[in-house]
């Protein structure tokens, strides 16, 4: 049994749905800890990217394209069958949300975006964990190495030359990236956008990006980082997005 398989909660009549989005090489494992914020009575749809859950293979033949019209399909099969649709991403998941709420806005009535990597910095710490972890090289003694290894959807290899199949799929990100910068100030479906203060992929640059957007309610999560989040700024995400539940 894949331990990364998507979750689905359909709940027949439903008026209200949450769509949850994982960033790039993770896992719908990833939002577990927001799954209980949910009213009973709404449809769950919390998805596994295609190329993730797999090998070092599956994830190189996957693409940026296929990513976006997956989420595409997603919220039109949801807000055909619901009144109301809020979106949740992570990382890469939030340009994919952003991306579809600009092309559809009818269909996404709210946005909570966490860690959204519209400018970049990565420091040499955080690209060694995460080069350990897909070699299956871990090391569990720090939290931010814990929490990465919950939040990574891809299974280790050693053999180093596959993931030379990665490099196209990291230039498409780059290329979202820059697409969803654009996006920004047109942007009309309301939301959240939390920042991690430490976070070791994301620069706090991409702060004054998200300011361009008046649709965006921005915060700053002090403690935490990409993966790991503080108590206090985990109660701040649930409290967010149970504001979003309330408004639906």
């Amino acid at each position: 049994m894949n331990r990364h398989a998507a979750y689905v909660r359909e709940v027949p009549g439903s008026r209200c749905a949450v769509l949850f989005v994982h960033g790039i090489l993770g896992t719908p494992r990833f939002f577990d800890f927001l799954l209980p914020d949910i009213p009973p009575d709404w449809t769950v749809h919390n998805v596994l990217l295609s190329g993730h859950g797999g090998d070092v293979r599956d994830f190189a033949h996957a693409s940026m394209a296929a990513w976006r019209r997956q989420v595409a399909s997603e919220l039109s099969c949801l807000s055909a069958a619901h009144e109301r649709v809020i979106v949740c991403g992570h990382s890469m998941g939030t340009l994919l949300a952003i991306d579809a709420a600009h092309a559809h806005p009818e269909q996404v009535q709210g946005l909570l975006l966490l860690a959204v990597p519209v400018r970049l910095s990565l420091d040499v710490h955080s690209c060694l964990r995460s080069i350990a972890l897909a070699l299956g090289m871990r090391n569990a003694d720090r939290e931010e190495t814990r929490a990465l290894t919950r939040a990574y959807g891809v299974s280790a290899d050693r053999r180093v030359w596959r993931y030379a199949g990665w490099v196209p799929r990291y230039l498409e990100l780059f290329g979202e990236i820059a697409a969803v910068r654009r996006m920004l100030p047109d942007l009309k479906t309301h939301g959240v956008a939390l920042q991690s203060a430490r976070d070791e992929m994301v620069s706090l640059r991409s702060l004054r990006c998200l300011a361009r957007c008046p649709a965006l309610q921005i915060g700053l999560l002090p403690g935490s980082g990409h993966y790991a989040y503080a108590p206090e700024d985990e109660k701040r995400i649930h409290q967010a997005l149970l504001a979003l539940v309330a408004k639906a």
